[in-house]
């Protein structure tokens, strides 16, 4: 399922989120499927992050691969995520509330990422405790009605940099 800014209208870099849900994951032949993209033309990275350590009622139980690739002289990005089916409400949930999410939000949260990204705090890194990720700006806006740059980082304040994100 494509999911993200992609879908949302919301996209700033070009970058591509896709879903698949399972009912089990396994390390082996999803470990192929990354061997495989990294054979295509364009491929210049990929990242692949085993979190079938985690628990399985964890959010973050699963596996992730990023694939970097050339299209048009251009660097995309693709962002795998294998996610159990037991948490796809979880997410679904999430989709509904950028599906009803008004436009002139959406204008904001673009805004802002263009603002953070000339400031170097987006996308978010775990070198760079100030920087923000997707999901967080859409929470100060959609949820606490922030709607410039100075709000945002006052809403920093009462909102730590999630560490576990990159556990």
């Amino acid at each position: 399922i494509f999911t993200g800014s992609f879908m949302h209208g919301t996209m700033l870099k070009p970058d591509i989120d896709i879903h698949v849900y399972k009912d089990e994951i396994l390390l082996e032949p999803t470990a192929d499927m990354a061997r495989m993209l990294l054979s295509y033309p364009g491929v210049h990275r990929l990242t692949f992050n085993n979190r079938l350590h985690k628990p399985k009622d964890s959010e973050k139980h699963g596996i992730y691969i990023k694939v970097k690739f050339l299209f048009n002289n251009k660097s995309w990005s693709f962002d795998i995520h294998f996610v159990l089916n037991i948490h796809k409400h979880i997410l679904e949930k999430h989709e509904e509330e950028w599906r009803t999410l008004e436009d002139n939000k959406k204008d904001i949260i673009v805004w802002l990422k263009a603002e953070l990204l000339e400031r170097h705090l987006y996308p978010a890194s775990p070198l760079n405790k100030k920087s923000f990720y997707s999901k967080e700006i859409f929470d100060a806006v959609s949820q606490d009605n922030v709607s410039d740059f100075q709000g945002l980082i006052k809403w920093r304040e009462s909102h730590p940099f999630p560490e576990a994100h990159f556990e």
